[in-house]
């Protein structure tokens, strides 16, 4: 029961977010301030984030927190959805609390736990590497090893727990005029709309970042800050940009308002300030308004304001759209269930508009990604529908890059250097302000060792993106670039950056062994077996002989396969 396992650990506290729960005396606060729940809704939230480490089924919960009474799904989804309510989560951002169908509930957000109450209390854990290790070995379960060391290879969403800033810490502002667009506050009837304000918030970045005059932070940093959080000087300063745009949608029946303003992040003044009142029929030449007038107010900075090219509005189908939308949301949390989902809803879309080129995009990587992971019964006809749609998407729309980046991520896993390569360029060529593709364009580069190429293309991704949910995965590849370019110094100093981002057991082994790594070929022979061990630790399965199991099959560059090993050899690693 619950209660009991508990009583086994009175003094555990979690931190996630701006959030403190204490299962036993305190139960849920933000920032300090202690919020209001019902005891069943508490006791949910309580057993959902003690079990965050499996899928917790619908009978499960309702033979703990009901004590077995029978109850209607009804009754659970409200409970659920208070929980939800509590931390400002929604069914359709699923941040904290995600959804299986047919399955049950699951915490998926990133979680610091406490065994003294003291130190929770006195602040956020600092989430470095070096701190408790053994505690946070035993006091966390790993996610299934194949979803992460999915999201590890794919670049998939993997949301970290991200310490609060320094107060100092400041990012240099980049040569270019600099903005970042933050989330847009809901103001809907239905919060179950946050997916729809996102995606169009989403779409928005993207026409801006198509000006190459300009500097554009990615959403993924972006979006790490609150709706309307009004502290646009720290937020400039942590992402090293001069100009923040913010604001709010409101969506009813067919219409739309959306409220935007542009803020100088040094001086907190409002550049530029505008309401829009549309049918939503016209959303997409909304977000082109809205983006001239973001550039056009910024133009004194700007050598030309001008786009190099005019983007297509991608469908008619304000439905289309909508299911592209969900899908979207749902394909970048990299589990089996999303990606099979996202795929049917994508599908959907396409139905609605068969000329709507995204959706395409979007089943291609989809399907690379049911293919690299095992996610299929027919791995040929898999990949081969990933290429299919692949094509179809560039087909459709020559100028968006995501059809691009979804087949130079299927051919890297086929191994076909020339078309991956290519097909990452001219996504790149397209949105240069993507981090996204940048770290898919590195990762690439590092695989088919391209190292010197791949490093120019890390660190703009990390600078593009400086909040990224993926930083974790973004610094790994810094460092074993690094490594591969025999600068073991600088990369053990990107492990370092590595290790205040860590959120779960997979990262916490690839950052032991990528120290292990290099310890090994700087002669310090101790310290790479210490790490060794830490690794063995998380993942006791781990040998030469596993290591050499699991490449094999994959296309990746033999010399990265060889030296990889082999560091590993002289750092102790044993061979079976």
């Amino acid at each position: 029961m619950a209660g009991q396992e508990r009583q086994d650990s009175p003094d555990t506290v979690y931190r996630f977010g701006d959030y403190l729960l204490d299962c036993n005396r305190d139960g849920l606060s933000r920032k300090g301030e202690k919020l209001h729940v019902e005891p069943q809704v508490l006791l949910l939230l309580c057993y959902l984030v003690e079990h965050r480490h499996r899928v917790v089924s619908k009978g499960e919960l309702i033979e703990t927190i009901w004590q077995g009474r029978v109850i209607s799904d009804a009754a659970l989804n409200t409970c659920i959805r208070s929980v939800r309510r509590a931390l400002g989560d929604t069914s359709g951002s699923q941040y904290y609390i995600k959804t299986y169908p047919k399955r049950g509930f699951r915490f998926v957000g990133p979680v610091n736990e406490s065994g003294q109450r003291e130190a929770a209390k006195n602040g956020p854990a600092s989430g470095r590497a070096g701190t408790s290790r053994a505690d946070g070995i035993q006091n966390r379960r790993a996610i299934g090893a194949a979803v992460l060391l999915l999201l590890f290879l794919t670049g998939g969403f993997a949301w970290w727990a991200w310490t609060e800033p320094n107060d100092d810490a400041t990012l240099a502002l980049s040569g270019k005029p600099s903005i970042a667009v933050l989330k847009f506050v809901n103001l809907s009837d239905d919060p179950d709309q946050v997916y729809f304000v996102d995606g169009l918030v989403e779409d928005l970045i993207t026409s801006i970042s198509l000006n190459r005059e300009l500097f554009v932070i990615s959403p993924n940093s972006t979006f790490r800050y609150a709706a309307g959080d009004v502290d646009v000087d720290k937020i400039g300063r942590e992402l090293g940009v001069a100009y923040i745009v913010r604001g709010s949608v409101r969506r009813t029946d067919n219409r739309v308002r959306i409220n935007a303003e542009l803020i100088d992040a040094r001086t907190g003044a409002t550049v530029w300030s505008e309401r829009f009142d549309r049918e939503l029929v016209n959303i997409f030449a909304l977000q082109d308004e809205i983006s001239r007038a973001v550039a056009g107010r910024l133009a004194p900075e700007i050598v030309t304001a001008k786009a190099e090219e005019s983007r297509r509005i991608p469908t008619s189908s304000l439905r289309a759209w909508d299911l592209y939308l969900q899908a979207k949301a749902l394909q970048a949390i990299v589990i089996e269930e999303n990606q099979e989902e996202a795929i049917r809803l994508a599908g959907l879309a396409i139905r609605r508009d068969p000329e709507f080129a995204a959706p395409r995009a979007l089943i291609a990587k989809a399907r690379g990604i049911q293919f690299f992971h095992g996610w299929t019964t027919n791995p040929e006809l898999t990949l081969a529908k990933a290429i299919e749609n692949g094509r179809a998407a560039i087909r459709l729309d020559g100028k968006a890059p995501a059809g691009f980046a979804a087949l130079g991520y299927v051919f890297r896993l086929t191994g076909d250097e020339t078309r991956a390569l290519g097909h990452l360029g001219r996504a790149k060529q397209l949105n240069p302000n993507d981090a996204g593709i940048r770290l898919e364009l590195a990762h690439t580069l590092d695989w088919f060792r391209y190292h010197k190429r791949a490093l120019t293309e890390i660190e703009e991704a990390i600078r593009l993106s400086p909040r990224d949910p993926r930083l974790e995965m973004m610094f790994f590849y810094h460092a074993h670039i690094l490594f591969h370019l025999g600068d073991y110094a600088g990369s053990l100093a990107a492990a370092d950056r590595m290790a205040g981002t860590l959120t779960n057991d997979t990262w916490r082994k690839f950052y032991h062994l990528i120290r292990a790594a290099n310890f090994a070929f700087m002669g310090r022979k101790n310290e790479a077996m210490v790490e060794v061990q830490s690794a063995r630790i998380i993942a006791p399965q781990l040998s030469i002989a596993s290591m050499r199991k699991r490449f094999e099959g994959g296309h990746n560059h033999p010399e990265n396969r060889r030296v990889w090993l082999e560091a590993l050899r002289k750092a102790g690693m044993p061979v079976n």
